[in-house]
């Protein structure tokens, strides 16, 4: 019932093994449905949609797998292609940060720099960690005051900022705040690691909407003396992927941050999305027809930028409820604006290391294993499980390459297909993969020369059963037994 897949007719016991293919189509849909849910709920994906009267770039979604969508060539030129410096996909070393200088600095900029030895490999380390530890809220956090009214949201205007000059203007305002509220609009279809297309930071009198899809966008990294600024509270919201991203485009540092997702955990609310803290606090239910806009689109059109911009224009008003809610709750032995610094802190504290795993065993960001181990599929062969080892890294070599998103060289449950029908010749390949994404289909021939000599290769390689971990719950004697068998 929650697919558009039409469901086989199933009679007797034989009926499921006769359409068995129509039971599969059905359950990856429902798959596909709760992934892309799990990864809105998570933070990992942020996706508005315009609505259809402004015309808005939107991904379209397919009819047969109504969560999976159809990732053909972008209408809207590529950004990445005018930026001063163009992502390389084919650096697979430590992520340099992208600091120039190091404003509020504890420990000078070529000290923060310096590679070393973290979690067993060599890597750059958080240039801004010892000033995050060493941070601590102002006093008036820890004490209750009445909230201080947002401003009319229809009553007032955002300033759209394109130009160096006026991110400079709006630095020398945003300076003499003691709060900001901070957000971000991310896309990640057409680009290898994904893009910030936009940025919002809210005062409690003004709101901007930044475009960080200039070809300057990394001189934005001026805005860290502010953003590290320990004396300045920086208000967000599930920040996860915010300081990843932050890091990975454009270079910024959050010293002093308060992130309202934990502060809700803290006060064990029955949900602690966004959307439940504007509607509990404010009343305002956020227009979610922005389900899969493009967030590249310029110029923006005025849906997509009110959305943008109310993510942060009432969430100083809710810090202020929040923060007295966690004052009034505490206790002499937890004190709750002391639980929400430690897990803002960890939060600031990420690392973003470039997504780079090992081929051969399937480990690190975006490796097969994960996937593997994630995703409920039939028992692989051992020819099967060469060719899915092999596929993957064909189309994570392809993505790389053409600075696409893997789902544009042909999604997931392709993926499990292809491994599973393992076509040797270019009318399979064709029909297995249909549609065919225009970035396969001009490599087709490679595909399947891939295809065929992982499939070779598996007739005396491993079983996924030989690489997968046993659970760790298993004593070693059933574990040698189960080996044995």
């Amino acid at each position: 019932a929650g697919t558009d897949v039409d469901a086989p007719l199933l009679d007797t016991e034989d009926s499921i093994e006769d359409n068995w293919r129509g039971v599969v189509d059905v359950i990856d849909s429902l798959l596909e449905k709760a992934d892309a849910c799990l990864d809105e709920f998570t933070g990992v994906i942020k996706k508005l949609s315009p609505t259809e009267e402004e015309q808005a770039p939107v991904v379209r979604k397919t009819s047969r797998f109504p969560t999976t969508y159809d990732y053909g060539p972008s209408k809207i030129p590529k950004p990445q292609l005018l930026f001063d410096h163009k992502p390389d996909n084919s650096d697979l070393g430590p992520f340099h940060p992208l600091l120039k200088t190091k404003p509020h600095a504890i420990i000078p900029l070529e000290k923060s720099l310096t590679q070393r030895e973290i979690n067993g490999a060599t890597a750059y380390p958080h240039p801004y960690e010892t000033e995050i530890r060493k941070a601590q809220y102002p006093r008036s956090v820890y004490e209750t005051s009445p909230p201080v009214d947002y401003l009319s949201f229809g009553g007032t205007t955002a300033t759209f900022v394109d130009t160096l000059d006026g991110v400079k203007e709006m630095l020398e305002e945003l300076k003499q705040a003691k709060e900001i509220a901070i957000d971000l609009e991310h896309h990640d279809v057409h680009s290898y690691h994904g893009l910030v297309s936009l940025m919002q930071i809210s005062t409690r009198n003004k709101d901007w909407v930044v475009d960080t899809l200039k070809p300057w966008r990394e001189e934005i990294q001026m805005l860290n003396e502010v953003f590290a600024d320990p004396n300045i509270l920086k208000v967000l919201h599930g920040s996860t992927m915010d300081i990843i991203w932050l890091q990975r485009d454009l270079g910024l540092y959050v010293v002093g941050m308060f992130d309202t997702f934990h502060a809700a955990s803290a006060l064990r609310y029955p949900k602690r999305s966004l959307k439940y803290l504007l509607k509990k606090f404010v009343d305002f239910e956020a227009d979610k027809r922005y389900q899969t806009a493009d967030w590249r689109v310029r110029p923006l059109p005025s849906g997509m930028f009110d959305y943008a911009r109310s993510d942060t224009h009432y969430l100083l008003y809710i810090y202020d409820c929040l923060r007295n809610a966690l004052v009034e709750a505490s206790i002499p032995k937890e004190n709750l604006i002391d639980y929400v610094q430690g897990r803002s802190k960890n939060e600031a504290l990420q690392r973003y290391e470039r997504p780079v795993y090992d081929a051969g065993k399937g480990q690190g960001a975006g490796g097969w294993y994960d996937l593997l181990s994630r995703n409920p599929s039939p028992v692989l062969s051992k020819e099967q499980f060469a060719v899915f080892r092999a596929i993957h890294q064909w189309r994570d070599e392809v993505a790389r390459a053409e600075d696409e998103g893997w789902q544009c060289v042909f999604p997931k449950h392709m993926l499990f297909k292809l491994a599973q029908v393992m076509p040797l010749d270019m009318g399979t390949l064709l029909r297995t993969l249909s549609p065919m994404t225009p970035l396969t289909k001009s490599r087709a021939a490679d595909l399947l020369a891939t295809v065929k000599e992982a499939k070779a290769a598996g007739l005396t390689g491993p079983e996924w059963r030989d690489i997968a971990p046993l659970p760790k719950h298993l004593p070693t004697a059933v574990a040698v037994d189960m080996e044995d068998v």
